[in-house]
């Protein structure tokens, strides 16, 4: 067994057909982030974007 990152994990998972974007970051790099906003509001530093649409 091998333990991944959840960066390692997203990249791996995450859709990447037209149109698709999945970026994440540390909370700690994003203060004030309101991880429950509807629409979500895009990351100020992120450290991993998958898929054509980032």
């Amino acid at each position: 067994m091998t333990c991944e990152t959840t960066f390692q994990l997203l990249q791996h998972t995450s859709p990447t057909e037209a149109g698709d974007c999945a970026e994440a970051a540390w909370a700690s790099d994003n203060p004030g982030y309101n991880a429950d906003a509807i629409p979500a509001a895009r990351l100020k530093k992120v450290q991993v974007a998958i898929g054509p649409a980032c």
